[in-house]
Protein backbone atom coordinates (compact mmCIF):
# COMPACT_ATOMS: atom_id res chain seq x y z
CA UNK A 1 0.00 0.00 0.00
CA UNK A 2 0.98 3.54 -0.62
CA UNK A 3 -0.33 6.43 1.46
CA UNK A 4 -0.27 10.12 0.54
CA UNK A 5 -1.12 12.81 2.33
CA UNK A 6 -0.24 16.57 2.66
CA UNK A 7 0.50 18.06 5.75
CA UNK A 8 0.20 21.73 6.55
CA UNK A 9 1.78 22.54 9.66
CA UNK A 10 0.60 26.32 10.45
CA UNK A 11 3.08 28.96 12.16
CA UNK A 12 2.78 27.84 15.77
CA UNK A 13 3.78 30.47 18.97
CA UNK A 14 4.80 28.86 22.37
CA UNK A 15 2.96 30.04 25.11
CA UNK A 16 4.76 29.43 28.34
CA UNK A 17 2.23 30.05 31.39
CA UNK A 18 5.20 31.92 33.24
CA UNK A 19 5.35 35.34 31.42
CA UNK A 20 8.98 36.52 30.44
CA UNK A 21 9.98 39.18 33.43
CA UNK A 22 13.43 40.41 34.49
CA UNK A 23 14.74 42.31 37.25
CA UNK A 24 17.91 44.23 37.74
CA UNK A 25 20.06 45.78 40.28
CA UNK A 26 22.95 48.39 40.37
CA UNK A 27 25.61 47.60 43.21
CA UNK A 28 27.57 51.36 43.49
CA UNK A 29 30.01 50.34 45.89
CA UNK A 30 31.39 47.37 43.23
CA UNK A 31 30.45 49.10 40.45
CA UNK A 32 28.42 45.76 39.33
CA UNK A 33 25.02 44.50 37.75
CA UNK A 34 22.79 41.81 38.32
CA UNK A 35 20.25 40.76 36.52
CA UNK A 36 17.68 37.77 36.97
CA UNK A 37 15.83 36.85 34.12
CA UNK A 38 13.59 34.04 32.69
CA UNK A 39 15.99 33.72 29.59
CA UNK A 40 16.88 30.42 28.54
CA UNK A 41 19.99 31.79 27.06
CA UNK A 42 21.57 33.55 30.24
CA UNK A 43 24.87 33.65 28.58
CA UNK A 44 23.91 35.49 25.58
CA UNK A 45 21.83 37.49 27.65
CA UNK A 46 24.90 39.24 29.28
CA UNK A 47 26.90 39.68 25.90
CA UNK A 48 23.84 41.49 24.29
CA UNK A 49 22.83 43.55 27.66
CA UNK A 50 26.41 44.24 28.36
CA UNK A 51 26.95 45.65 24.44
CA UNK A 52 23.92 47.83 24.64
CA UNK A 53 24.45 49.17 28.15
CA UNK A 54 28.00 49.78 27.60
CA UNK A 55 28.99 47.52 30.00
CA UNK A 56 32.99 46.85 30.18
CA UNK A 57 34.48 44.24 30.84
CA UNK A 58 31.39 41.70 30.59
CA UNK A 59 32.09 40.47 34.38
CA UNK A 60 30.67 43.51 35.92
CA UNK A 61 27.19 42.07 34.94
CA UNK A 62 25.83 39.20 36.43
CA UNK A 63 22.61 37.31 34.60
CA UNK A 64 20.95 34.78 36.80
CA UNK A 65 18.07 32.26 35.37
CA UNK A 66 16.47 30.70 37.55
CA UNK A 67 14.13 28.11 36.77
CA UNK A 68 12.02 29.01 34.60
CA UNK A 69 9.22 26.68 34.31
CA UNK A 70 8.32 25.97 30.32
CA UNK A 71 9.26 28.07 27.94
CA UNK A 72 9.42 26.14 24.74
CA UNK A 73 11.97 28.25 22.83
CA UNK A 74 10.12 31.57 23.88
CA UNK A 75 12.64 32.83 26.12
CA UNK A 76 16.21 32.13 24.13
CA UNK A 77 15.17 35.92 22.83
CA UNK A 78 15.85 38.73 24.58
CA UNK A 79 12.79 40.80 24.34
CA UNK A 80 12.41 45.11 24.77
CA UNK A 81 10.22 44.88 27.89
CA UNK A 82 13.17 42.64 29.77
Amino acid sequence: HVTRMKIVNNRLVPNAMEPRAALGHYDKAEDHYTCWTTSQNPHVARLVMSAFYNVAPENKLRVIAPDVGGGFGSKIYIYPEE
